[in-house]
């Protein structure tokens, strides 16, 4: 598994960026740490794929219940 962080929760635009595979990813506490950058984990979510996309390519890339729960915390969907 891969991860990929929203960049948006840093107000750069409205995609996902690949930051590494999860098990070669440094870790503390709250966050994804890679070459001396912060991801906050709370916007990282799990995907098969090593390569950046858009939002609106989300629902093809992000598994499964970690789509729900991006789809929770961007646009406030309570109930899917």
């Amino acid at each position: 598994m891969y991860i990929a962080c929203d960049m948006n929760c840093n107000n750069l635009g409205n995609y996902f960026q690949c930051v590494g595979h999860e098990n070669e990813i440094k870790k503390d506490k709250s966050s994804f740490i890679i070459d001396k950058t912060y991801y906050p984990k709370a916007y990282c979510y799990r995907t098969h794929n090593s390569f950046s996309f858009k939002y609106s390519d989300a629902i093809n890339y992000l598994l499964p219940e970690d789509y729900v729960k991006w789809q929770k915390k961007c646009f406030g969907i309570n109930k899917i």
